[in-house]
């Protein structure tokens, strides 16, 4: 219950202030607390720190515009009025009453409160849901469709993969301000396992990637045609740059495995690694969203909506603004706007700038 205060719809919506004795000094993020006093003994200052931290989670992680020469907060309705050069975009500051708990390190003062923003709620309306509500695919990457007519592969025309040396320190010298006594450290750990064993451990990282089917299950059966085509990409394509050591390629252990595993795959079937033969992956526990989930707060400028399962769209761009007004305007339309609040994502078109889902 205390881990659901304050959030609408759980067990501990209702509660209005929470009693501890010495157990919520660290380890508890509640973003609504707003009051703490303190009724006991306090031994130490890290305790105060402890207990005060739990007032510390904001509240709302929106984006305030103020004037970089100024400092002075500036409304949205009133942006068109600066340059961009000449606005900044920070949190606002959130404040929390802390009364009896003894501070020692910080000085008192007075501070001027901000104002709080108005908040405009953006939620889906359950009258509208049988009409107008969207669902969308919850994708969270995009894997090639391999045919159960054998695994081929041509690493021609792939660039080799390189080991930089420059980059990539190999010993390291420890030493001690008070002492002449030094300590060289090296990756002789690494150097002395197998090839084998980074083959291995490669080889199931390509399976996990981009052999596994649409429930993340791996197709381990192709193992041992997978491992050989790995092995032909360590001996053929790795490179080692400012080190003639071929021992030293076995430091991809400390390379990214999606990385290495991406790279083998561009090589692995090749006349069918077009666009037709990508499926996308969809999230294991969520595979569809909807427009019911919409619900949120927001202190940007709204439109209230007719032709949409969401009450208001965010005007956060001058053409989705017009786009959405001229949509819900429309009787054949419906439309989705991609806010925050939506949980639409993409691994695509992360940063795409159009945010208009119409059907």
């Amino acid at each position: 219950m205390v881990n659901t205060v304050g959030q609408p719809g759980k067990l501990g919506a209702h509660i209005r202030c929470v009693v501890s004795v010495s157990m919520l000094t660290e380890g508890w993020d509640a973003n609504t607390v707003t009051h703490i006093m303190g009724l006991r003994k306090f031994g130490s200052q890290l305790l105060c720190e402890q207990v005060a931290g739990r007032a510390l989670r904001r509240m709302n992680y929106y984006l305030q515009t103020y004037r970089k020469d100024t400092g002075d907060m500036v409304p949205e309705t009133e942006r068109h009025r600066f340059k961009p050069e000449n606005l900044v975009e920070k949190f606002p500051p959130e404040y929390a009453h802390i009364i009896g708990v003894p501070f020692t390190m910080f000085k008192s003062g007075s501070t001027t409160l901000t104002p709080p923003p108005d908040y405009t709620h953006v939620t889906a309306l359950p009258e509208r849901q049988q009409e107008l509500e969207i669902t969308f695919p919850n994708v969270v990457g995009y894997r090639t469709e391999y045919l159960d007519k054998g695994i081929v592969h041509d690493f021609s025309g792939i660039e080799n993969y390189e080991l930089d040396f420059s980059k990539f320190p190999t010993e390291t010298v420890m030493a001690c301000p008070f002492s002449p006594h030094q300590e060289t450290m090296q990756v002789t750990s690494v150097l002395e396992r197998r090839d084998q064993e980074l083959l291995y451990l490669i080889t199931k990282e390509l399976i996990r990637y981009h052999f596994a089917d649409d429930d993340h299950n791996p197709r381990f059966q192709l193992f041992g045609d997978l491992k050989k085509i790995v092995e032909e990409w360590y001996e053929t394509k790795v490179v080692l740059l400012n080190q003639s050591d071929e021992r030293y390629r076995r430091l991809l252990y400390f390379e990214n495995g999606k990385t290495i595993a991406d790279h083998i795959a561009r090589g692995i079937n090749p006349h069918i690694n077009t666009e037709e033969y990508i499926r996308p992956v969809f999230n294991y526990y969520n595979r569809f969203g909807s427009t019911k989930y919409v619900n949120g707060n927001t202190t940007k400028e709204t439109w209230q909506t007719s032709k949409s399962h969401v009450n208001a769209v965010v005007m956060d761009s001058d053409w989705g603004g017009h786009c959405s007004q001229d949509t819900g305007g429309d009787p054949r339309g419906r439309f989705l706007r991609k806010e925050p609040v939506s949980r639409f994502h993409d691994p695509v078109c992360e940063g795409w700038q159009g945010q208009a889902l119409l059907s």
